[in-house]
């Protein structure tokens, strides 16, 4: 949701003039790429596995160290 809702604000301030709809899809579609980018991998893991790769790929993604 984060990363549609940062897109969706930044094709609004880029773009002032494109409709609201339009803002949605285009963010929709962001937040599905980047969801296919992360998700796609992780298909072929299981169980705790899936967990710490999830929890790495949103440390990744936000930039935020452990600690």
């Amino acid at each position: 949701m984060a990363v549609g809702a940062y897109a969706a604000y930044n094709i609004a301030i880029r773009v002032p003039g494109l409709s609201f709809l339009v803002v949605l899809v285009l963010a929709g579609l962001a937040a599905a790429l980047v969801g296919m980018i992360f998700g796609i991998p992780s298909l072929r893991i299981k169980g705790l596995y899936l967990a710490v790769a999830t929890l790495a790929a949103q440390f990744f993604s936000t930039g935020c160290s452990p600690g």
